[in-house]
């Protein structure tokens, strides 16, 4: 599975609810609110309370809003308070979520090198640590693999005294050999040119025959890690005959 990226910047209204979704959703995301908005909501809840004091009013609140550095928004935030304390409950909830939508936070050049660097520093640090802890709940739901659970002793050793790409080579190995690759020999039509092991494929199936031994499945099987391959003939009776002589000779299952 490919995870998705999540998006750099989500941009929304200011309400609790979606807040704190999209904190717990797309942790990685700097979520900043919409200036429309924002003049939506003061002008809803603010301009039937100053009435001749509104233009006035506007006019000082983006002249804060536009401040560049971060003091020059407190002190501008200040007078705005004292000047209208009508407007002080409202303006004191704007305040609390000013970090994502005033401009000092999310927009414009900054006026001091120091300022930019820290506020740059501070964005990063916060992103790298969500990171980290994301990573560390992913793997927590990461199971071992077949391979290392089969050869835990082998594997540790090659962490400990190998480099990266002899550990990438063994590893890759030892999970091939795990695994075979088979296909059914239809109608028994292969001539078996590619008989390089202990017993020609076509005797055997010359002697089964003769021997009135009912051949159910010719299979080949190819065991990915070496590349050998096996041809399995399965009889009737569900014995089987491979054409390495395993079974027969040494009494070992190939």
């Amino acid at each position: 599975m490919v995870a998705r990226q999540p998006p750099e910047v989500f941009l929304s209204d200011w309400h609790g609810l979606l807040t704190s979704a999209v904190l717990q959703t797309l942790p990685l995301t700097l979520h900043l609110y919409c200036l429309h908005h924002l003049n939506g909501n003061i002008t809803q809840h603010i301009w039937t309370t100053l009435s001749s004091d509104w233009d006035n009013f506007t006019c000082d609140f983006w002249t804060a809003y536009h401040a560049v550095p971060p003091e020059e928004f407190e002190q501008l935030w200040v007078l705005i308070t004292s000047q209208y304390p009508c407007a002080q409950t409202h303006l004191a909830e704007i305040y609390n979520c000013q970090e994502c939508r005033a401009w000092p936070w999310v927009g414009g050049p900054k006026k001091a090198l120091l300022q930019l660097f820290s506020n740059l520093n501070k964005q990063m640090d916060g992103q790298t640590v969500q990171q980290m802890v994301h990573v560390h709940e992913s793997s927590r739901h990461q199971h071992v693999k077949n391979i290392e659970s089969t050869f835990p002793g082998p594997l540790a050793l090659l962490c400990e005294y190998t480099g990266p790409f002899t550990l990438q080579r063994c590893y890759k190995e030892m999970e091939d050999s795990m695994f075979y690759e088979t296909e059914a020999v239809k109608h028994m039509i292969n001539n078996f040119a590619n008989d390089v092991v202990y017993m020609s494929v076509k005797w055997l199936l010359c002697l089964l025959n003769s021997c009135v031994h009912d051949i159910k499945h010719l299979l080949k099987v190819m065991k990915c890690g070496l590349k050998s391959t096996h041809f399995l003939i399965i009889l009737s009776d569900n014995n089987y005959v491979c054409n390495c002589c395993m079974g027969m000779n040494p009494g070992v299952p190939c």
